[in-house]
């Protein structure tokens, strides 16, 4: 047995249940969040491996795609990468035209998008493209809840979340902001990559409760607030989302 195979193994040992479908399904592989792909030469953090289902890893492998091409649409500081932002352009192009349209209208027949002082500026109201988000925070959240505690969300529970890109002005209260006070760093060797992917949080003692604010580059954000008990949901404003563990049954 090669090393790379000892070492799933004794993973999988540790981590038995897929921690995307409520642990309802034995974890088989390895799933990595955020995927490889939005990290500079596949340089992904160290750790931020989950055990899934094979169903958990592949269901929101396309909506990955999405989420990693929005990731690559806004730069600061130079952070603006040609090549990868093309690598991401194919893979819609190959993947997901109808979400190019919805990105970019035109664009299929152009090949052009409208820019804005040298970077390329898209539509993020489509809904296909608001489905692919939601779809690829659910996993997101899950996965940090279950890397920062240990526990799966059941499907009992549920994850309320927002997002915003940082073209719009967002700003959360003092006291909410606070509350944040969990700060990995995340690294591949010597690499810190907290520039391409960060998140703060804040978790309760047993693990059931849970606050998430990430930062994809200075592209988008997301907050999210996993409960193991959805009752806390049951006044939710009527525009709020709800995630839940995913079902394939």
């Amino acid at each position: 047995m090669g090393e790379k195979a000892r070492k799933k193994r004794l993973f999988l040992a540790k981590h038995p249940l897929c921690c995307f479908c409520g642990g309802s399904e034995l974890a088989i592989t390895e799933d990595h969040v955020p995927g490889k792909a939005f990290f500079t030469s596949r340089r992904w953090p160290e750790e931020y491996v989950f055990p899934a289902c094979e169903k958990c890893n592949s269901a929101t492998r396309l909506d990955e795609q999405v989420c990693n091409f929005l990731s690559r649409c806004y730069s600061v500081d130079g952070q603006f990468n040609p090549q990868e932002f093309n690598a991401a352009l194919t893979a819609l192009l190959n993947n997901h035209t109808g979400i190019l349209e919805e990105l970019a209208p035109g664009f299929l027949e152009t090949g052009r998008f409208p820019t804005r002082l040298g970077l390329p500026v898209i539509e993020i109201d489509g809904l296909q493209v608001r489905r692919a988000v939601q779809n690829y925070a659910g996993k997101l959240f899950s996965a940090l809840h279950y890397k920062e505690t240990g526990r799966i969300l059941p499907h009992a529970g549920g994850i309320a979340w927002l997002w915003w890109p940082n073209a719009e002005t967002f700003e959360f209260p003092p006291d909410f902001a606070s509350r944040f006070r969990g700060v990995p760093t995340l690294r591949r060797q010597k690499d810190v990559l907290i520039e391409q992917f960060r998140y703060r949080f804040t978790v309760t003692e047993d693990g059931e409760d849970g606050m998430y604010l990430v930062a994809f580059r200075q592209a988008f954000n997301m907050v999210g607030v996993v409960r193991f008990d959805d009752s806390f949901f049951l006044n939710k404003p009527p525009e709020a989302v709800i995630l839940r563990p995913l079902r394939h049954r």
